[in-house]
């Protein structure tokens, strides 16, 4: 399998064989922590290869503070590839989204894919010191 998408949106959908992302982002601003992030999506596109054929793929996604082992948020994930020869199934779309994340403080994150017990993908995501219009006016 090839993971094309993995990514952190306002919001996502995966229907109609359609992975639609709608706010994708790396970067949250904010003027105080901690504070609760929301909406917050995930989406995720994988696309199959021969090897694959009626593969199931167990596992989860993660959310931590980068040099940390705790997970703000964890996710369990299921991909299940059919069996049958001839595969009308080119990718699996995943689509999750979360009420909202709770970011205790500023600061790098990562935002972990993994399956049967490896990581698979991942991306970073950072939390900065939005500032406010007041400071900027009285510069």
């Amino acid at each position: 399998m090839k993971i094309n998408i993995f990514t952190a949106a306002d919001y996502v959908d995966a229907s109609n064989g359609k992975l639609i992302i709608v706010g994708a982002f790396d970067n949250i601003e904010t003027e105080k922590c901690p504070f609760l992030f929301k909406p917050f999506g995930i989406a995720i596109k994988i696309v199959r290869e021969i090897q694959d054929r009626g593969k199931i793929y167990k596992g989860k996604i993660l959310l931590r503070k980068i040099n940390t082992h705790k997970a703000i948020f964890e996710f369990p994930v299921e991909v299940k590839f059919p069996s049958e020869k001839l595969l009308k199934i080119m990718s699996i779309n995943i689509a999750a989204n979360i009420g909202g994340i709770k970011f205790e403080s500023y600061g790098p994150y990562r935002l972990v894919l993994i399956l049967n017990n490896k990581i698979v993908d991942f991306i970073r995501l950072r939390v900065v010191q939005k500032i406010s219009s007041n400071k900027i006016l009285k510069k």
